[in-house]
């Protein structure tokens, strides 16, 4: 609807201007000006502060933005608190994984839980044996390790030969202990930023397992386990 004085004497953002039309008369070969003036014309000064929108596009945007521009910007936003909130999680999960992993017997369930990490094949397992990996996100959680060491190719050798050593005289639960240490620290050491933007299967049974075993999930970390839960 166009604006009108009837229509637009409430506005506190109403204003009005003589508008001046130029045309050329192009039978003269000066092609003299010809001016016509018209008016009033009515308008608001500050149309979006005034609760105004264009007819074109019902969802008023500040000038020089569009609703494309905004949602964007919007979903940047939301992507860089995410990112910020999973790296504080990441920290206190990895604290609490370093507790569970000092344990001595394992949690209920140790078995059945190792027993399908195998039988899914998650490629997080083989990639955490590979000689450039050497289990070290599970070499950290055993402070045989930092964490920048621990990245150094070939780093680990000497510390699983350690362990492995070390297993021929733990008790039986211990050891079964740290097979189920090993399978989560292979897959904590996958996550990051998109484990929460791209939840998949294996995420979902991770988060799962540690909330199952006592771990708190934060805001971040509860929507993934969450989904599981709604489409199994």
């Amino acid at each position: 609807m166009e604006i009108t004085e009837q229509s637009h004497q409430d506005c506190a953002g109403h204003a009005a201007f003589v508008a001046t039309e130029y045309s050329w008369d192009y039978t003269n070969d000066d092609r003299p000006v010809q001016v016509e003036q018209r008016g009033p014309v009515w308008v608001c000064t500050d149309p979006a502060a005034n609760g105004h929108t264009d007819r074109w596009n019902q969802r008023s945007t500040p000038a020089g933005e569009t609703v494309d521009d905004q949602e964007q910007a919007a979903q940047r936003r939301r992507v860089l608190a995410g990112n910020k909130a999973w790296r504080s999680a990441t920290t206190v999960r990895r604290e609490w994984l370093q507790s569970f992993t000092a344990r001595k017997t394992p949690p209920e369930g140790a078995e059945r839980f190792l027993i399908a990490a195998l039988l899914h094949g998650d490629d997080c397992l083989r990639r955490a044996m590979e000689a450039g990996c050497n289990h070290r996100r599970l070499r950290v959680l055993l402070g045989s390790a930092e964490d920048d060491e621990a990245k150094t190719y070939g780093a680990g050798r000497e510390h699983i030969a350690q362990l492995v050593e070390q297993t021929t005289t733990a008790t039986p639960k211990r050891a079964v202990q740290l097979a189920v240490a090993l399978v989560l620290a292979a897959w904590e050491d996958q996550t990051g930023p998109h484990t929460w933007r791209n939840p998949d299967e294996r995420g979902r049974r991770y988060l799962a397992a540690l909330a199952g075993w006592g771990y708190p999930l934060s805001e971040i970390e509860a929507p993934i386990v969450a989904t599981e839960e709604t489409t199994d």
